[in-house]
């Protein structure tokens, strides 16, 4: 692939229009403009085997066209993205083990566990921590954007960088449409990683899902996740747990909307 020569370069391979990659999480699709600004920016290099096939990046041939591989992207070159405009600030994605990932719409009742919870964490918590919602943290080549991260420091601690696994106490995800994305995929990055622990404010179910014990690091990767899961259901209170310490007990009803 070469810069010079990309006008002239076909920008679809020889597949379907109902083209639907196997095995992959809803990814963000790019139009044919947003690809030729990344080759241009550098964030594609020259002679990279890849093309743009139904608004996903795939890898070409010797790959096969019923079955190709999508192309995987860097914080890096997802951070390039914002600067040259190919991603806004403002968009409804995050970076997941590789995949530009797009975050589900959010409906009402999510909106209301959402702040039931926050407030809920949030008066609990002992000095020197506090919530950050819905912002980005950093894991490995990642940056999900957890509904409810639990860190430590002021408010002035992440101008450089968003907060690190180091810094998190644990991790929240209100779950409706998101669950299977946010038990499977989002559960094993955080386990690998080893953030101590995990909640699914799980909607669909009414019941808090508590992930502790992390394997951190295994191989193989898709090994990775959390040993103990425990669900906590209305009636029940959940123990909210940083550096091994339960701080405090919330009761499960006051975290989720109403039936």
């Amino acid at each position: 692939m070469s810069i010079g020569t990309l006008p002239t370069l076909p920008p679809f391979l020889p597949v379907p229009s109902t083209l639907r990659i196997p095995s992959a999480p809803p990814t963000r699709r790019w139009t044919a403009d947003e690809f030729q600004r990344m080759i241009e920016a550098g964030i594609i290099k020259e002679n990279e085997p890849v093309a743009l096939v139904d608004g996903s990046i795939v890898y070409k041939s010797p790959r096969s066209a019923d079955s190709p591989t999508l192309r995987h992207w860097t914080r890096a070159e997802y951070r390039r993205m914002v600067d040259i405009g190919v991603l806004q600030e403002s968009e409804r994605v995050e970076l997941l083990e590789g995949w530009i990932v797009q975050k589900m719409p959010r409906n009402t009742p999510h909106d209301t566990a959402l702040d039931k919870t926050e407030e809920s964490i949030r008066a609990t918590l002992p000095t020197g921590w506090r919530v950050r919602s819905q912002r980005a943290v950093l894991i490995g080549e990642s940056e999900p954007e957890p509904d409810c991260a639990i860190v430590s420091g002021g408010l002035d601690a992440y101008l450089a960088n968003h907060p690190k696994p180091e810094d998190i106490g644990f991790l929240v995800e209100v779950s409706d449409s998101s669950l299977s994305t946010d038990r499977v995929i989002k559960g094993r990055l955080y386990g690998r990683a080893s953030i101590s622990i995990y909640w699914i404010v799980n909607l669909q179910e009414r019941q808090i899902e508590v992930y502790a014990e992390p394997t951190g690091p295994t191989d193989p990767a898709d090994a990775a996740g959390y040993r103990v899961r425990t669900d906590y259901r209305e009636g029940d209170t959940v123990p909210v747990v940083i550096g091994g310490q339960q701080v405090a007990k919330i009761a499960v009803a006051s975290l989720l909307p109403r039936a």
